[in-house]
């Protein structure tokens, strides 16, 4: 079951403000990581990685969230995203998490 439009905005504004236990329970509840509202047009670990929310960041790569996956506003990835706003420990982290280490 998914609430990929119905409730993806909660995980985003949770996962914008840096919101653990919110993020965690939308992410039971089935919502979709990388669904991308035309609205917001990225996604909720892309803005969490631009905040800097790195416990968040790691919520939602646990929870499913595509770590290669683009933006629709800007077509960058969190990776990207990490290294363009210095965040260098979460850039190293993603990085190491997708090549499976």
């Amino acid at each position: 079951m998914s609430f990929a439009n119905g409730d993806w905005k909660a995980l985003y504004l949770a996962a914008k403000r840096g919101d653990v236990p919110e993020v965690e329970y939308w992410l039971r509840a089935g919502v979709d990581p990388d669904m991308q509202h035309i609205e917001m047009g990225t996604t909720p670990l892309i803005v969490a990685v631009e905040k800097g929310h790195f416990e968040v960041v790691k919520a939602l790569v646990a929870g499913g969230a595509g770590i290669g996956v683009r933006s629709d506003w800007d077509q960058v990835n969190a990776v990207e995203t990490a290294r363009e706003y210095g965040r260098v420990d979460i850039a190293e982290w993603l990085e190491r998490h997708a090549a499976g280490s």
